[in-house]
């Protein structure tokens, strides 16, 4: 073959496969949401509770602070996805579902987010793990946190709600089925912890 009909050769090669890369090799974005209804009858709160709630930013520990996706295959080795990223801070999505969920649960007079200096209660929390595991050919999605309810005054804690959850990906493996997981998981985790804050007003004795 001749040096001009190599150089075309190889010129094509490289536009065939540079497009190729640019369809296949593209950043996907994932959300954190859950838009399942709240039990209300079985939450049992039917009018506010006559307090001003102060929602604190959610702390996500710094290995997961990071927006693109984190995948532990070795208990002590944690990797990122290269075209794989969390569509928002996972504080800020974490933050923002927590807020969703006290909103449509309506159990305080008002519900602010980190503007209130003089709120009746404060709510609060950390996330310790938001990850994709790899462990031999399994795959889990893993949440694990507290969530924690304190008076707003005197700064005692009221509730305190630890979590540590994993789920694992058995029929639908894909990233979509892991952000879904993760974010049913933590749907369901605030649910409980809504309710336990329901049940510190309905049942006091019980505290």
């Amino acid at each position: 073959m001749k040096p001009v009909r190599i150089a075309v050769f190889l010129a094509v090669c490289s536009l065939v496969l540079g497009c190729g890369s640019r369809s296949t090799m593209v950043r996907k974005y994932y959300l954190l949401e859950n838009k399942t209804p709240l039990d209300l009858k079985l939450m049992g709160v039917y009018e506010p509770f006559g307090y001003n709630a102060e929602l604190k930013d959610f702390i996500v520990a710094t290995p997961y602070e990071d927006q693109r996706i984190a995948l532990r295959s070795e208990s002590n080795e944690l990797i990122y996805y290269f075209y794989h990223y969390w569509g928002v801070r996972p504080g800020e999505a974490v933050t923002r579902m927590v807020q969703d969920i006290f909103s449509r649960g309506a159990i305080f007079k008002k519900l602010t987010r980190n503007v209130n200096e003089h709120a009746d209660v404060v709510i609060s929390g950390e996330i310790s793990a938001l990850e994709r595991v790899r462990i031999k050919k399994a795959e889990y999605a893993h949440l694990a946190g507290r969530m924690t309810f304190k008076d707003g005054r005197t700064g005692q804690v009221l509730v305190d709600y630890d979590f540590d959850r994993r789920f694992e990906l058995k029929k639908n493996k894909s990233m979509n089925a892991f952000a879904e997981t993760l974010s049913k998981a933590l749907f369901d985790e605030t649910e409980e912890f809504i309710f336990r804050v329901t049940d510190y007003y309905l049942y006091p004795q019980a505290n």
